[in-house]
């Protein structure tokens, strides 16, 4: 996976002190954490786009807690703009993470497109602490954390919300996601079929 970042190319936007997840609710995608967080950080609004039909039936009731918003599927060309305006970009995976097809783990193999899109969007990225993207996102790009931690969580987004100390993961993710864009991800392959 890569990204394009002209896609990223936004101007005068202004970030809203606000929680975005884009992507599937599927298990362990996210929602999980996300719904302990939400119903703790009643001060913090969570804005999540994704097919609603992939929401677990357990995880309804978060329809109508006042600080949750779901959006629903959006098509591609809106996600940059999404990105671009919210200070916190999360990506909570639980300890398994599953796929639309039932009992597939993939949590030891999968490369989140959202990550990269993330990346160029220069927010400040909170993630779930796992191996299979250590090489991306990294300290100095993003904020990782325990999957379990759920109070670390809430300490990291309101430690985002209320000061600026963070900005900077937001400008090293845009530097680090030129890395990562289509055209040198196709000369690697280029180079590795050669």
């Amino acid at each position: 996976d890569a990204v394009d970042i002209r896609d990223f190319n936004i101007k005068n936007i202004k970030r809203k002190k606000s929680c975005v997840y884009t992507g599937s609710f599927v298990s362990g995608k996210g929602v999980e954490i996300i719904a302990k967080i939400a119903i703790k950080a009643t001060n913090v609004n969570f804005y999540l786009y994704g097919n609603i039909k992939t929401l677990p039936k357990k995880y309804l009731y978060l329809k109508k807690e006042k600080n949750v918003f779901f959006k629903g599927f959006t098509k591609y060309k809106n996600i940059p703009r999404i990105l671009s305006t919210h200070k916190i970009l999360l990506m909570p995976y639980g300890k398994k993470v599953g796929v639309l097809a039932k009992n597939i783990d993939v949590t030891n193999y999968f490369s989140p497109l959202k990550m990269f899109d993330y990346l160029a969007s220069g927010g400040v990225i909170i993630a779930s602490d796992l191996n299979v993207y250590k090489k991306i996102l990294t300290n100095k790009n993003s904020i990782k954390i325990k999957t379990k931690k759920i109070e670390e969580w809430l300490n990291k987004i309101n430690l985002v919300l209320e000061t600026n100390r963070f900005n900077y993961l937001g400008k090293n993710s845009k530097i680090d996601a030129k890395n990562f864009t289509w055209e040198k991800r196709v000369n690697k392959i280029l180079r590795f079929v050669k």
